[in-house]
């Protein structure tokens, strides 16, 4: 009898300890659940080559914003630098990524970056560049 009680007792134990809920615990057990706090990964950009600034606002903080979320930057590459591409490859590689931004933002996207061009100069009073 008193071994009965002996092994029922933590048998009982447990299940009371097994019932309890647990606060902090999420209810997605997968290998994917990440927790809240932690950063998103760092967004990848299409890069456009231009060989000069004009027209780019380049370093205005109102345009790097909406080409970000157009999803491309605007690198700017001179023609005699080391490393550079030439014209020609120039001219392919932006022609491809002109490409995916018009599948991305849809015909008209070059209108819309030239007319919020004129809204962030007006905005900033950046008229050069």
């Amino acid at each position: 009898m008193l071994l009965c009680l002996l092994v029922a007792q933590p048998l009982h134990a447990q299940k009371k300890k097994s019932n309890k809920k647990n606060k902090n615990a999420t209810g997605n057990t997968s290998y994917s659940a990440r927790m809240k706090n932690e950063p998103a990964a760092a967004k990848e950009y299409m890069h456009l080559y231009r060989t000069n600034t004009r027209g780019t606002l380049l370093g205005n903080k109102c345009m790097e914003d909406y080409t970000e979320k157009m999803g491309f930057r605007y690198v700017m590459m001179p023609p005699d630098q080391d490393g550079s591409l030439t014209a020609t490859e120039m001219r392919f590689h932006n022609f491809g990524v002109k490409f995916a931004l018009l599948l991305k933002n849809g015909p008209f996207w070059h209108h819309r970056l030239n007319k919020q061009v004129k809204k962030c100069r007006e905005k900033t009073g950046d008229f050069y560049g």
